[in-house]
């Protein structure tokens, strides 16, 4: 830069216009005790060509305003992008403009907020929260190879871990575990990435050692859930009586599955819930949330205990595991219906398998016919939303499930892309009815979380065991083509279908040293090697393809 001695040059940065005027309004959050947030540079010149870097800081931003020099020509500014050095191996795009947009925002807003740690968001907290970090690994894993990175991370989560194997919701810790800020420190479906992660890793990648190097804080964890279930001294469940909607007040009483649920503490749950008040919902009752989790997070350290050799170990985690899901149904389960009459109950119950397989199927029915009542909107939180489009297809709702991903109206995916998205948002409007920003994240990954079900069912590229995929892909919607591509561990694999006058064309893509079972949306499978291979499914006569 060159400017006249003493001359101050101020760059302030944010993500939204305010009708055509800069705006800063998406920094602020409407929390008490939390100050003004600013991302700006303020340059004093010395006089003459200067050159300036921050070193320790780096903002999210989209616009840029300049104040302190006579002419501004953006042609004399560059944006870079700043983000961990990771290997980008997934690319999803289909006939759906919007859809193609909104996985490419996805991208984007991994990219901003990998950087060193999984943070929240590049611009206002920048903090390691492992709600986020857990939602979204899968998603991660498919558009890049972070092993290496999660690997870190989950150095700085041991780090941070307490004796009593409690998990901070923040990893690194940004604030001290003193006082009131610490009363939400080992939420449940947050903390739980000491498994969740871990496990996931070791399902993408084949490699025992996610499950090795996090053992000590995964028995922490696992210790820690253990006692928090066995503390009753605030709350206790009614005998034999749900829960209805979880928010009225438990009674004193003993259940006989007492041991298995978590009635205490402060839980963040379904963060950003449409139509849910979430500061509001922090008071609320959680033991829907931590019954099923204390299941799912059991049943998966379970599994990871057995492979690498401790029975013992795995035998008290199978315990839990079983004895929280008989919990759940005799809780929060009645005449085969979800007792809180909300979506992400029900995709939480069927996505962590708490249900049996006649309850399953009515509650499948339940959440589709909401979905249809929503006019296919999103009606689901942080935790749920990256299973939503996935338990209904798998349940037979594939028609439900593809008109909620295609929706342009918020709450929606597509919402924002319509509403001029470059990145995924924390919420699913920017914007208020006059056009005034809101007080939100613009660069939020966690809502993206959506995007493995393009790899994964859409095209459907899975990773089934070391060496092994299935493709199953579901076409749907209005789609006309879908591909992806995925770069594994094991090397490429692809998968393309499109709808043509003759039927519905597939190319399978299968890498060296590998198999593949293949599954098309007929029935029809087959055992794939390395290759590349084609199948063309004739339309059925009067019937919807």
């Amino acid at each position: 830069m060159r400017g006249e001695a003493g001359q101050q040059i101020r760059l302030r940065l944010g993500e939204a216009l305010d009708h055509g005027e800069f705006s800063d309004l998406t920094l602020q959050m409407d929390l008490p005790g939390l100050p003004v947030k600013r991302q700006e540079i303020v340059y004093t010149c010395a006089g003459g060509e200067e050159v300036f870097r921050p070193d320790f800081f780096y903002s999210g931003f989209r616009y840029a305003l300049v104040e302190g020099l006579d002419t501004v020509d953006p042609a004399d500014f560059e944006a870079v992008a700043v983000y961990s050095a990771l290997r980008f191996t997934g690319s999803f795009a289909c006939s759906n403009q919007k859809l193609t947009q909104f996985a490419r925002n996805t991208l984007w807003s991994l990219k901003g907020n990998f950087v060193d740690i999984p943070t929240d968001c590049p611009q206002r907290e920048k903090s390691g929260w492992t709600g986020d970090a857990q939602i979204f690994a899968k998603t991660a894993c498919y558009f890049a190879d972070p092993a290496a990175f999660y690997r870190k991370w989950l150095r700085d989560v041991r780090d941070c871990q307490e004796p009593s194997g409690r998990v901070p919701n923040v990893c690194p810790r940004i604030r001290s575990a003193e006082g009131k800020r610490d009363m939400l420190n080992g939420a449940i479906g947050w903390a739980d990435a000491a498994v969740i992660l871990p496990y996931t890793l070791w399902k993408l990648y084949g490699d025992e050692q996610f499950i090795r190097e996090n053992l000590e804080l995964m028995l922490g964890w696992r210790d820690y859930m253990i006692q928090a279930a066995a503390d009753k001294s605030f709350y206790h469940l009614p005998d034999g009586m749900p829960v209805k909607n979880q928010i009225a007040p438990y009674l004193l009483g003993d259940s006989p599955y007492a041991k298995y649920i978590i009635e205490s503490g402060l839980h963040w749950g379904e963060w950003c819930e449409p139509g849910v008040d979430s500061v509001e919902e922090l008071l609320r009752p959680k033991a829907e949330i931590t019954t099923a989790y204390m299941h799912y997070s059991m049943e998966l350290l379970d599994e990871m205990l057995r492979s690498v050799d401790l029975p013992e170990e795995a035998a008290l985690c199978r315990e839990y595991a079983e004895g929280a899901k008989k919990a759940y149904n005799y809780h929060f389960v009645r005449d085969g219906k979800i007792q809180a009459p909300r979506q992400a109950p029900m995709v939480r119950a069927l996505a962590l398998g708490l249900l049996d397989t006649e309850t399953a199927g009515r509650v499948a029915a339940d959440l589709n016919r909401s979905a249809v009542e929503r006019q296919y909107t999103v009606g689901t939180g942080f935790l749920s939303t990256p299973f939503v489009l996935g338990v209904l297809a798998q349940y037979g709702y594939l028609d439900t499930a593809y008109r909620m991903l295609e929706n342009t109206v918020a709450p929606g995916w597509l919402a924002m892309v319509e509403q001029g998205a470059t990145t995924v948002w924390e919420n699913y409007l920017a914007y208020d009815e006059n056009g005034h920003p809101l007080k939100q994240s613009m660069n939020h990954y966690s809502p993206g979380a959506v995007c493995a079900f393009l790899f994964d069912t859409v095209c459907g590229i899975e990773v089934k065991k070391e060496n092994r995929f299935t493709i199953r892909p579901l076409p749907g919607g209005s789609l006309r083509w879908a591909e992806a591509s995925y770069d594994s561990p094991y090397g490429t694999v692809c998968s393309r279908w499109e709808r043509t006058a003759d039927g519905t064309a597939f190319q399978i893509e299968i890498p060296s040293n590998t198999e593949a079972e293949l599954t098309l949306p007929d029935g029809t499978q087959r055992i794939l090697s390395c290759g590349s291979y084609s199948y063309l499914l004739k339309p059925i006569p009067d019937q919807k393809q």
